[in-house]
C-alpha cells in the first residue's frame, strides 16, 4: 500500500473538494433567456466575475498542488529505496533499530517501505542455515 505523508493527504483532500465544487458548478442549469435580458446595452464581452477569478486562482493552485505531489512521489523513489538488500542499507536499518527507533521512523529515514524494514528486521533475527 502506498504510504503518504499528512501533507499529501491534505493536498488530496483539497483537490477532492475543488473537484466537487467545480462539478456542482458545472451541473447547475444555465440561466434562461429572460434572466439574461438587459435593458441597457452591455459590453461586447462580459467582465469576469469574482467567481470566475476565484476559479482561475483555484485552477492555478491545483496545478501547484499536483506539482508538489509529483515531487513528493518522485522524491520517495530514491536509489536507497531501490535496493534494500545492499549491506549498508541493512546495517543502517539494524543500527537504527538498535538505537530504539520504530519501523515507521526507520522507514522514513531510510526511504524504504515499512514492509521492507520489517522484513529486514525479521531476517536479522532468523538463524542462517
Amino acid at each position: 500500500m502506498l504510504e503518504l505523508s499528512p501533507t499529501s493527504y491534505i493536498a488530496l483532500f483539497i483537490l477532492a473538494v475543488a473537484g466537487v465544487w467545480w462539478w456542482r458548478r458545472q451541473s447547475t442549469p444555465p440561466c434562461s433567456a429572460a434572466d439574461t435580458h438587459h435593458t441597457e446595452p452591455g459590453p461586447a464581452s462580459p467582465q469576469p466575475t469574482e467567481s470566475d477569478t476565484s476559479m482561475a486562482e483555484l485552477a492555478q493552485r491545483m496545478v501547484r498542488v499536483e506539482a508538489a505531489i509529483d515531487a513528493l512521489l518522485t522524491h520517495n523513489a530514491s536509489p536507497l529505496a531501490a535496493s534494500p538488500t545492499q549491506p549498508h542499507v541493512r546495517e543502517t536499518v539494524y543500527r537504527l533499530r538498535d538505537n530504539g527507533l520504530d519501523t515507521r521512523r526507520i522507514a522514513a529515514q531510510t526511504r524504504l517501505s515499512r514492509g521492507e524494514v520489517e522484513l529486514l528486521l525479521a531476517l536479522r533475527n532468523t538463524p542462517s542455515a
